[in-house]
C-alpha cells in the first residue's frame, strides 16, 4: 500500500515539475524585460523628478510661488524619483520567485 502512494506522489511531482517549466521561463523573461524597462525609465523619471524639485525650490527662492506650492512640486518630484526604485523592487521579486521555483524543480 505504501509503495502505491509513493508512486502516485512521485508521478504527481513529475507532472507538476513539467507544468512549472513554462512558469520559470515566463518569470525569467519578465525579469529581463523588467530590468531593461526599469533601467531606461530610471533616467527619464529621475530627470523629470529633478526638474520638478528644482522648479519648486527655485520658484520659492525667487519669490514666484508660496511655500505650499514649493512643497507640492518637491513632493511630486520625489514621487517621480522613487517610482523606479519601487519598480526595481518588483522586478527583483520576479527573479526571487523564479529562483525559488527553479530550486524546487531541481530538488
Amino acid at each position: 500500500m505504501m509503495t502505491i502512494l509513493h508512486i502516485i506522489a512521485w508521478t504527481l511531482k513529475v507532472i507538476l515539475r513539467i507544468l512549472l517549466i513554462p512558469v520559470v521561463l515566463i518569470l525569467t523573461i519578465l525579469y529581463w524585460v523588467g530590468t531593461v524597462i526599469v533601467a531606461f525609465s530610471t533616467w527619464v523619471l529621475d530627470l523629470i523628478g529633478g526638474l520638478f524639485i528644482m522648479t519648486g525650490l527655485l520658484s520659492f527662492g525667487f519669490g514666484l510661488e508660496s511655500a505650499s506650492e514649493m512643497w507640492r512640486l518637491v513632493t511630486i518630484g520625489i514621487g517621480f524619483c522613487v517610482a523606479p526604485m519601487v519598480a526595481g523592487w518588483v522586478v527583483t521579486r520576479f527573479a526571487v520567485l523564479a529562483e525559488h521555483v527553479h530550486f524546487w524543480l531541481i530538488s
